[in-house]
């Protein structure tokens, strides 16, 4: 037969931590409320606050009586609701079972379900709250990529480009000396000077020595 004995609470540390009169500190099992900092804590802190500060409770022990930092692991009831329960129940705090303490693991399991299809309270907030910033992230990462595919996109035109004007370059530079070599005589002494009584664009002269071409597209006197 499960012992109770009754105690005050003191002090409330978070959701599912107290300090009760002769006993000291003690966790809540089969509870896991959100701790400090993350979303959800100060509201279930102010659930148990309100609840318990102040006021005589029973607790349970479990089996295993102790955890790894020496705080006593019990079930708390105030009158005829356990306060463990409630946390969950009401959204404040999801279901932890920690073998052997798992005394009420199912009932606590059927409170954490029955929280989830209300879609209420703290622990749903937050539940939006995490899928709102992965959804955030999603977009932010899709922006990212389709930014750099569009970057790389660009430095590819801008390579074709370059490779273009380096072979209209040679081109005509192959032309002026085919030019050279069959009319004999200096390509830069037939070349004008200027563009002045030049009648509309002509082909760019071979090396184009006076710079006639100043686009370098190939037409000179533009």
């Amino acid at each position: 037969m499960e012992q109770r004995s009754t105690v005050r609470v003191e002090r409330v540390i978070d959701g599912d931590t107290v300090v009760v009169s002769r006993v000291g500190t003690m966790r809540l099992i089969g509870v896991n409320a959100p701790e400090e900092g993350r979303c959800g804590d100060d509201a279930a802190t102010r659930f148990t606050r309100r609840r318990l500060k102040d006021k005589r409770v029973e607790y349970e022990l479990g089996e295993d009586r102790r955890d790894r930092w020496g705080r006593t692991l019990a079930y708390l009831r105030r009158g005829d609701t356990m306060h463990n329960r409630a946390l969950i129940e009401e959204g404040y705090a999801k279901a932890l079972t920690i073998p052997p303490n798992d005394k009420y693991a199912d009932r606590f399991e059927a409170a954490e379900e029955k929280a989830k299809q209300r879609d209420e309270g703290p622990q749903a907030d937050c539940a939006q709250k995490r899928q709102e910033v992965a959804l955030g992230r999603a977009r932010a990462n899709e922006r990212a990529e389709r930014a750099e595919q569009a970057e790389r996109l660009a430095r590819r035109v801008r390579a074709a480009e370059r490779r273009v004007k380096r072979q209209q370059r040679r081109d005509r530079g192959d032309r002026g000396d085919r030019g050279g070599a069959g009319g004999g005589g200096s390509s830069a002494a037939r070349a004008p000077k200027n563009c002045s009584g030049v009648s509309g664009p002509i082909p760019t002269p071979p090396r184009d020595p006076n710079n006639l071409d100043v686009d370098n597209d190939g037409q000179a006197c533009e």
